[in-house]
């Protein structure tokens, strides 16, 4: 979950629809403005992506949670931020 500087919404959102390992983007209401999920297929691109999303401009705070692979699933997921 991200939380944005207002005047950066847009751009932010740009940048997060463009970033290869996005498969969804939410907007929300209450402390955080987005909920953005990534994939990768290793642990390693994972960390790498998420540590890109909270660095962009306009990233004012995150909320990141990683989901475990469930059985026979091949990539891991996060909620990322």
């Amino acid at each position: 979950m991200l939380r944005l500087a207002r005047r950066d919404m847009d751009s932010v959102e740009r940048d997060l629809a463009d970033l290869a390992g996005l498969t969804a983007l939410h907007q929300i209401s209450g402390d955080y403005d987005l909920v953005a999920v990534v994939e990768a297929s290793r642990a390693e691109a994972l960390d790498a992506l998420v540590a890109r999303i909270t660095r962009m401009r306009g990233v004012t705070a995150a909320m990141i949670s990683r989901l475990p692979r469930s059985a026979g699933e091949t990539s891991a997921r996060s909620f990322a931020a």
